[in-house]
């Protein structure tokens, strides 16, 4: 019967991990073999192809056996629809993007001065200067200083427009 491992020793033969030199001995650096840690070893293990190609055979017979049934596609339809009508994270979700939405139809109509919204400018909207294109144009947005969730929408507001900007000056 062999002794317990001497405490300074991370295996037999080795004081370290060859690929990693870490010297834990807990949980996913424990001693596996040939002188790696487990996570090395999985990882030096999942590169060789014949283990992608095993990987590959085991989710496709897991996916025809599991996802690929018509009771799975209708109960992941029935979830979905249930999601769509009664959630507060998606209702709040459509709220975010009809903002955006809003936002990115002002923008094009103010850098296009086309004029084909009908949209009211008021004195309180606030202004800043576009950082993103080389115009460094004034920028007067919808928002209202009033609103308590005008920081919020600022915020989207200058996602947008970085996102416009980056599309048609760069």
């Amino acid at each position: 019967m062999c002794s317990a491992l001497p405490k300074h020793k991370w295996s037999w033969k080795y004081d370290k991990c060859k690929y990693c030199y870490t010297q834990s001995k807990i949980r996913k650096h424990k001693h596996k073999g040939s002188g790696l840690c487990l996570s090395c070893y999985d990882k030096i293990r999942a590169k060789k192809p014949k283990r992608q190609e095993q990987l590959k055979q085991q989710h496709k017979k897991w996916y025809t056996k599991v996802k690929d049934t018509k009771e799975y596609k209708e109960y992941t339809k029935q979830i979905g629809k249930h999601w769509r009508k009664n959630s507060n994270q998606y209702k709040a979700y459509l709220k975010k993007q009809y903002l955006r939405l809003s936002f990115k139809r002002f923008i094009l109509n103010q850098k296009n001065k086309t004029g084909i919204l009908n949209l009211k400018r008021s004195i309180d909207a606030l202004k800043f200067r576009c950082d993103e294109c080389d115009k460094n144009c004034l920028v007067q947005t919808p928002i209202n200083t009033e609103i308590e969730s005008s920081v919020r929408k600022l915020q989207i507001f200058k996602k947008v427009l970085k996102q416009i900007c980056i599309q048609n000056c760069g």
